[in-house]
C-alpha cells in the first residue's frame, strides 16, 4: 500500500500538470477572475493616468463600481518588467462618461449625466510593462431569449 506522502506527492504532481495544461490551453482566452481591491486599484490608477491611453480610445470614463473581471494571459509579450505584466484584464464596470482628466474613480457627490455599463480592457505596454487602457466600449448584454 502506498504511503500517505507518496499519495500526496502524486496528487500534487497531477494538480501541477492540470494547471500547466489549463494555462497553456486557455492562453489567449478570457477567463473569469475574482475582483479584488488590488485589481480595482489597478483599474482606477490606469484610468486616472492621462498618458496611459491607447490613441484609439475616444471615450473616457470614471468608475462607480467594478461589476466583473476577466483576465487573459498573453504569450507574445516578452519585454515586460512586472511579474504579472503578461496578463490583460477586461473589467466590466458601472461608470460614467467624463473628460479625460476626470478618469478613474467617480466622485460620490457629483451628478454624471451619461452613465452605463462599460468594458474596459487594460494591458501592459511592450515598451515599459506599465498598464495602459486599450479600449473602453459599451458592455453588451447577451439576451437570454
Amino acid at each position: 500500500m502506498p504511503s500517505l506522502s507518496t499519495l500526496a506527492s502524486s496528487f500534487f504532481t497531477v494538480a501541477l500538470l492540470a494547471t500547466a495544461f489549463a494555462k497553456k490551453h486557455n492562453a489567449g482566452k478570457w477567463s473569469e477572475t475574482p475582483v479584488t481591491a488590488a485589481s480595482s486599484e489597478l483599474l482606477y490608477a490606469t484610468l486616472a493616468d492621462e498618458n496611459a491611453y491607447n490613441s484609439a480610445v475616444e471615450d473616457f470614463i470614471c468608475v462607480r463600481v467594478v461589476e466583473g473581471l476577466e483576465s487573459r494571459a498573453s504569450t507574445t509579450n516578452k519585454h515586460v518588467r512586472q511579474a504579472d505584466a503578461t496578463t490583460s484584464y477586461k473589467f466590466i464596470v458601472g461608470g460614467c462618461l467624463v473628460r479625460k482628466e476626470f478618469g478613474g474613480r467617480c466622485f460620490d457627490s457629483y451628478f454624471y449625466p451619461a452613465c452605463g455599463n462599460f468594458d474596459v480592457v487594460i494591458s501592459p505596454t511592450a515598451k515599459t510593462g506599465d498598464y495602459a487602457v486599450k479600449s473602453i466600449t459599451v458592455h453588451e448584454v447577451e439576451s437570454k431569449h
